[in-house]
């Protein structure tokens, strides 16, 4: 026994022909079955409808790929669902690569972050020496003993054969020094 075309069939073959009416009446006639077969398979509903519409105009720009269909119906359906794993494979794609790109980006920023603070250590050492070297040479000293060496004020009085107390005011004074430098050339605008 062989089936007779559904009405659906019917309407493919007039839109074939290229009768936008027939178009129009197999959409509204598929709509809401399509739309219930993409809720089925759990997308959502703006995108089974942007789906459907794509669908459709693709299928009037290209009435000839319902040529020889013996079950339109049946060649909507996976229609559909090609299209919208094509759509979600697409939309996965660009996400991966715009994470990509941001883990790119960041890396590069990260990189680059490295270098400034890199740089930045650099010129703060290098003017840190200079300030250093404009020191006194005992306050120089007392400097290095207690922050390059890390000694304590017992082990620099020792070395200095001083005080402990004489350690202490020398390093407190090359302190105050280096701070009024600092403070100094903050206030300069020619450094700012």
């Amino acid at each position: 026994m062989t089936k007779r075309p559904s009405h659906i069939d019917s309407l493919a073959k007039d839109a074939q022909k290229g009768d936008h009416q027939a178009f129009r009446e197999m959409y509204v006639q598929s709509y809401d079955k399509l739309i219930q077969y993409g809720r089925a398979l759990d997308y959502d509903k703006n995108l089974i409808h942007d789906t459907i519409q794509d669908l459709f105009i693709w299928l009037i720009k290209h009435p000839e790929k319902i040529q020889g269909i013996n079950n339109v119906h049946t060649y909507l359906f996976k229609c559909l669902r090609q299209n919208m794993h094509t759509y979600l494979k697409r939309r996965k794609k660009k996400e991966e690569n715009a994470e990509k790109y941001h883990q790119s980006f960041s890396q590069e920023a990260n990189a680059e972050s490295k270098l400034i603070h890199a740089e930045n250590l650099d010129l703060q050492s290098t003017w840190l020496v200079s300030q250093l070297n404009q020191l006194p040479p005992k306050q120089k000293e007392v400097i290095y003993l207690r922050f390059y060496e890390g000694l304590s004020y017992d082990e620099m009085a020792d070395i200095l054969s001083v005080s402990n107390q004489v350690v202490r005011n020398s390093v407190f004074r090359a302190i105050k020094k280096l701070r009024k430098n600092v403070n100094h050339d903050q206030n300069d605008p020619k450094n700012l």
